[in-house]
């Protein structure tokens, strides 16, 4: 199906803010929302239009939030939004320079909110989030991610089951915070494309095997690491290469070695130093 287009996108719009409140509002609880396309070569303002993000205390933002607190199951996926230069239409949930203070206010956060309020229960038991953009940057050959670790660093999920998480950017700090908020009974968690912006992976590991390694031990839960970014990786994965004794072998069967050697980690598959410690790695 095509991207939508005029009124197209005012009754997608509704789909997301007006179908979950009404329903709350005819007495029903709503226990399960999947958002997915077809939005693609939209911005993030066809979810949170400019009337919503220039009143962000308007009352629908509290009756969104309201909703959610009875959701057990969240799934954001196959959004496909493309990258836009527009400062105004970036879907930032935070700056770097101010990673620790809750994001502006403005169009830019908006998507952010919004996510935000979905994620706000605490009795969400399965949450699978896919913020994968198309492209990359503009002038540059970098692959851009959508930028809620403020929201993500919030979420305090108790119950939840399994979680998945893809292409977002989270620092050091923020990326403990999700982690260390995260159900210790937790069967399942997939975290893929996710770039540390700041920071490095090794307490994030240290607290991961700390909070999964004995239920992985029992095969009571299942850690799968794809394309994690940032921090030690690429020293990590070009130290595999230098190292490697397989003619051919590529960026990305190194990058996967890493992965391979952090879900280990993580598992108690091997016993011994953190390895994303780069300098003993090899």
């Amino acid at each position: 199906m095509g991207k939508p287009i005029g009124d197209e996108i005012a009754a997608y719009t509704r789909v997301f803010w007006d179908l979950p409140i009404a329903i709350y509002q005819a007495g029903s609880l709503l226990q399960g929302f999947e958002l997915k396309g077809p939005t693609v070569s939209q911005r993030y303002s066809m979810i949170c239009p400019e009337e919503m993000s220039c009143t962000p205390e308007k009352p629908v933002w509290n009756q969104l939030h309201t909703v959610c607190q009875d959701l057990q199951t969240l799934i954001i996926k196959g959004l496909s939004f493309n990258y836009w230069l527009d400062d105004r239409a970036q879907p930032v949930g935070d700056n770097e320079e101010q990673s620790d203070q809750a994001p502006h206010t403005g169009l830019e956060c908006s998507f952010g909110k919004y996510v935000g309020s979905m994620l706000s229960g605490r009795r969400l038991e399965k949450v699978e989030l896919d913020l994968s953009l198309r492209g990359s940057r503009p002038n540059t050959s970098q692959k851009e991610r959508c930028q809620l670790s403020y929201v993500l660093s919030r979420a305090s999920w108790p119950r939840a089951r399994a979680v998945s998480l893809k292409s977002v950017i989270m620092t050091q700090r923020k990326m403990g915070s999700f982690c260390g908020s995260m159900n210790p009974d937790v069967e399942e968690l997939n975290l893929s494309d996710i770039l540390l912006s700041q920071g490095s992976w090794v307490p994030v590991l240290d607290l991961l095997r700390e909070l999964l390694k004995q239920r992985c031990m029992e095969g009571r839960c299942r850690v799968r690491l794809i394309h994690l970014a940032g921090g030690e990786v690429e020293q990590l994965a070009n130290g595999i290469l230098s190292a490697s004794v397989v003619d051919g072998m590529t960026p990305l069967e190194a990058s996967a070695g890493v992965m391979e050697s952090f879900s280990k980690y993580i598992k108690g598959d091997e016993v011994g130093q953190n390895p994303a410690i780069a300098r003993r790695m090899i």
